[in-house]
């Protein structure tokens, strides 16, 4: 772990200089500076729960090429210690907010000229509040699982290898229930706006977890678009440590149609989400 309370892995550092901000950026490692490379001293900004309330638990991590984390004050907010110079358009925000709240991913915007990146709009992640069926333990499903959730409904199909992130796994049970928040557009993270969604959002757990198989979804149409229409489906992207990250951009992952009588959406055969995040909808491109 270096200095400032950096971690490699992403995980937070409780350690009391662990928010301390660091007086200026340690050099490059190599003389090669990547595209959008600024000092980085710190990111610092609040995170808030349903109706505004400051989050008062869980942390935030910034991560690219290296990860950095700072927990969440009892006040809502966080200031997480970096000290380097960053390849800024590479980096993003995770609010971690379980088991109760969603997590989320924002990129992070570009630092002031005083090496801090002040994240000017509070961060919001909801409550998950409604909880379907308990994922069976083991990576391979034996049999097709089926979970309801409120308004969301997720097909797991048989043999699927599902994997779990390290936070809900550590969870036990409560980390493999599928678990929903229906949020609307004017407090969703910013890959709503940026993936011309229609509609509420809907955040879901166990977050992040993958599948080897596309996870059919079908969902209430909030967004009162046209019977029998085309639409698609727009995730949350989760990607860091790739050639082309996209966390917390908006990414299109499947194709949906609405059904005859226009109450609700389901993904085409053979299409789902492969990853679980966030995700809306919108018309057809």
């Amino acid at each position: 772990m270096a200095d400032g309370g950096e971690r490699r892995d992403g995980s937070a550092d409780t350690s009391a200089d662990a928010s301390a901000t660091p007086a200026q950026c340690n050099a490059p490692a190599t003389d090669v500076v990547p595209a959008g490379a600024a000092c980085v001293r710190a990111v610092e900004g609040s995170a808030v729960s349903d109706g505004a309330e400051p989050l008062t638990t869980g942390f935030v991590t910034v991560c690219g090429n290296a990860c950095f984390a700072g927990e969440i004050t009892a006040q809502g907010r966080f200031n997480v210690a970096v000290g380097e110079v960053l390849a800024v358009p590479v980096y993003s925000l995770l609010v971690h907010g379980r088991p109760a709240h969603a997590s989320a991913y924002w990129p992070m915007p570009a630092p002031d000229s005083d090496g801090i990146v002040r994240v000017r709009e509070a961060l919001s992640v909801p409550r998950y509040t409604f909880t379907g069926a308990t994922l069976p333990e083991g990576r391979v499903l034996a049999t097709e699982v089926t979970a309801t959730a409120g308004p969301v409904t997720l097909v797991f199909a048989a043999a699927s290898t599902i994997e779990l992130d390290f936070e809900d796994f550590e969870l036990g049970a409560l980390g493999r229930a599928v678990r929903v928040a229906e949020v609307t557009l004017d407090r969703a993270p910013p890959f709503a706006r940026e993936g011309a969604v229609v509609g509420p959002v809907f955040a879901l757990a166990p977050f992040a977890l993958t599948s080897s198989s596309p996870v059919a979804v079908t969902v209430a149409n909030r967004a009162n678009l046209a019977p029998n229409s085309t639409v698609e489906l727009v995730a949350m992207g989760k990607e860091i440590a790739t050639d082309a990250p996209d966390a917390g951009r908006a990414v299109v992952v499947a194709r949906a149609t609405v059904s005859a009588d226009g109450a609700t959406i389901r993904t085409n055969a053979g299409q789902g989400l492969r990853a679980l995040t966030w995700f809306g909808v919108r018309a057809a491109r």
